[in-house]
């Protein structure tokens, strides 16, 4: 349940709060279903924004850009649902539900790069793998993964039970825990599911009852709940070479419920850097690791009543802790969770790591250079905001953006120190600066629009930045408009590995416009924000963005013309040939609306690029249009982008 968001946001965010609704065995449920509580840090309270009832028991939630996922825990009847997450985190739609097959599903999470959703079956002992669509709903019916065995508590562990699957860093191979028979097992993924047959697995001690796994590190250490045992194990995992595989080498424990607890508790959940939890006392441990001490217990703490919080000082080793007890303020939330996940902002960034305070734009005048300026002011966490253009006339900018911004005079194709020092502790750069902006660009142009990128590139890398946001352009793939290359694709089809076919031709309402020059100085800028990040291993991560359609202020497709200019909705010139209304749905096609430039944006400078080939991705910049050649599912994955704007819609 992934919580790093609260590093660098402090004191605000949603939770998305998932109750057990049922008296079961093992719990008295009484909560209402799923839960978005928003969490005010300044007064340590919590106020409900809504409450989904429909779902029975959703004991585990996940997410991922735009989509929360949860799992009814039920022996019948059970269930997938997912969820829609609107207006930034303030309310969950449903859009999906597909019965489960199995029994009591308890654990639910996403691999991203394989596009595949898995659930845990406790009831039933079986892993389940389902393949994604590019809206995140289950495609097909799952595969499903079938274990076998016991242990030796014959209350909880006669036969198999499948506690939590989740993929490594990369996404090439799923870790599973099976409490039933103290096996954590390794799958290899396929493009089309997982490989039956784990490619390893090892035991945990008798009875020990492994419950959650959480991978650091590099997946070179996994981090074991084990419930029966209340015991936080590590083990450290060699891949031995080029092969996938997780051998135990060893394992060291914590003893995870506090001194003088009432009650018995179970040891539930954990997560790096995070937080574990105990069951039945309602309390979160945490853990500390050093080389030369694995693991050792440094604080328990209770969020939900009795609301009090232990603690004890650090040690060298492992061994019984001296706790020390004080009480907690109330939390004004009275809820019985079964787990809590933060979906605000988190929903539109997969981060690990501290915003950008310091932000520099170029080509800080022109329309998109405006827009992106006043959506960077109204961010909590940009300290400050440097513009630079050839012609820096703050009368384009509000007062108040004024009062924000340091405006600079430069020439971009010229490395004069005059510009390059406000790189000096710079965070990141949004490059949207060029020659000359507009598709009729020269080659002369287009070469010094290549300089410019390579000089800013530049800067950036020598002077520490740690991302840049380069903003490509449809017209680096507009050769996909015309014959042949229009044959190739359907909806969907022109993605980020797409190959680049630069230049786009219509009739702009006074002449044939061909944008091959400016088409493929974006296509050399892509190169070069490739090349910079890999010559630095990711340290400048770069994100390409291939802008869409996006017109000047209320930016409405309905003045959209085939000339690709507005018309304010002002009588257009009549689309009465065939090349005409090609263009004018190729313009619809890769709308982007102002909504999707702000969730592009911002999903871009925060991203975590830990995961991306050398440090660079690339994605589509148009908004969710229906039946649109431009995929979108890449950029949900690499980036968190979560378009909500259709085209087709705001054309009715």
């Amino acid at each position: 349940m992934h919580n790093d968001i609260l590093s660098r946001v402090p004191g605000a965010c949603v939770l998305a709060v998932g109750t057990y609704t049922e008296i079961l065995p093992h719990v008295q449920g009484r909560g209402q279903g799923i839960h978005l509580l928003a969490f005010d840090g300044a007064t340590a309270s919590f106020r409900q924004r809504q409450v989904l009832s429909g779902p029975v028991n959703p004991s585990y939630l996940c997410a991922t850009a735009g989509r929360l996922y949860s799992v009814s825990e039920q022996e019948q009847d059970a269930a997938l649902e997912v969820f829609a997450i609107e207006d930034g985190a303030a309310a969950l739609r449903p859009i999906g539900r597909v019965a489960i097959p199995g029994a009591a599903p308890c654990h639910v999470s996403i691999n991203r790069a394989a596009r595949q959703l898995y659930v845990s079956n406790y009831g039933s002992g079986e892993l389940l793998c389902y393949a994604l669509d590019a809206d995140g709903l289950p495609s097909a019916a799952p595969q499903v993964i079938t274990r076998s065995g016991s242990g030796p508590r014959a209350d909880r562990q006669e036969g198999p039970h499948v506690h939590y699957a989740a993929p490594g860093a990369d996404g090439t191979r799923v870790y599973l825990c099976d409490l039933g028979t103290d096996t954590i097992a390794c799958h290899r993924v396929l493009p089309d599911g997982l490989e039956a047959m784990p490619i390893r697995q090892w035991r945990t001690p008798p009875g020990a009852g492994p419950r959650h796994l959480v991978l650091a590190a590099g997946d070179t250490l996994a981090v074991v709940v084990e419930e029966l045992s209340n015991t936080l194990a590590l083990y450290a995992l060699d891949g031995a070479g080029n092969a996938l595989a997780c051998a135990c080498i060893r394992a060291a424990t914590c003893c995870m419920p506090p001194t003088g607890a009432t009650t018995a508790s179970r040891s539930s959940g954990c997560a790096a850097r995070r937080r574990g939890s105990n069951r039945s006392v309602s309390s979160p441990s945490v853990a500390a690791r050093r080389a030369t001490s694995p693991s050792r217990p440094m604080a328990n703490s209770c969020c939900w009543p009795p609301r009090t919080i232990t603690s004890f000082a650090p040690c060298a080793s492992i061994r019984p802790p001296a706790w020390r007890s004080r009480t907690a303020p109330p939390t004004r939330c009275a809820l019985p969770p079964a787990c809590a996940l933060c979906l605000e902002p988190e929903t539109s960034t997969v981060t690990s790591t501290l915003p950008p305070a310091r932000i520099i734009v170029t080509g800080a005048t022109g329309q998109l250079g405006r827009k992106a300026l006043a959506i960077l002011a109204r961010q909590p966490w940009c300290e400050h905001l440097t513009g630079i253009d050839l012609q820096a006339d703050a009368s384009v900018f509000s007062p108040e953006l004024r009062d924000r911004l340091t405006l600079v005079a430069a020439d971009l194709q010229r490395p004069d120190p005059g510009w390059t020092r406000h790189f000096a502790g710079a965070d990141a750069v949004l490059h949207l600066a060029a020659r000359h902006s507009t598709p009729d660009a020269s080659w002369e142009e287009a070469l010094g629009s290549y300089d410019m990128t390579l000089n800013v590139l530049t800067a950036a890398a020598t002077q520490g930045v740690r991302r840049l946001l380069f903003s490509s352009s449809n017209h680096a793939m507009g050769g996909y408009k015309d014959l042949p290359l229009a044959a190739t694709i359907g909806p969907g089809k022109l993605t980020a590995r797409t190959e680049p076919a630069p230049g786009t031709r219509w009739f702009d309402g006074e002449r044939e416009v061909h944008s091959l020059a400016y088409g493929t100085s974006k296509v050399m800028g892509e190169r070069l924000c490739r090349a910079f990040s890999a010559v630095t291993h990711g340290k400048l991560s770069t994100v390409i963005a291939r802008i869409g359609w996006i017109l000047p202020d209320d930016n409405d497709p309905r003045d959209m013309t085939y000339s690709g200019v507005a018309h304010r909705r002002a009588p257009a010139p009549p689309a009465r040939d065939e090349p005409a209304r090609r263009a004018l749905a190729w313009f619809h096609d890769m709308w982007l609306s102002n909504g999707d430039f702000e969730r592009l944006l911002l999903a871009a400078l925060t991203a975590d690029a830990s995961n991306w080939p050398d440090g660079s991705v690339t994605v589509n910049g148009v908004s969710a249009n229906q039946g649109s050649a431009w995929d979108v599912a890449e950029a949900r994955d690499s980036i968190g982008y979560a378009p909500q704007d259709d085209v087709q819609k705001r054309l009715r």
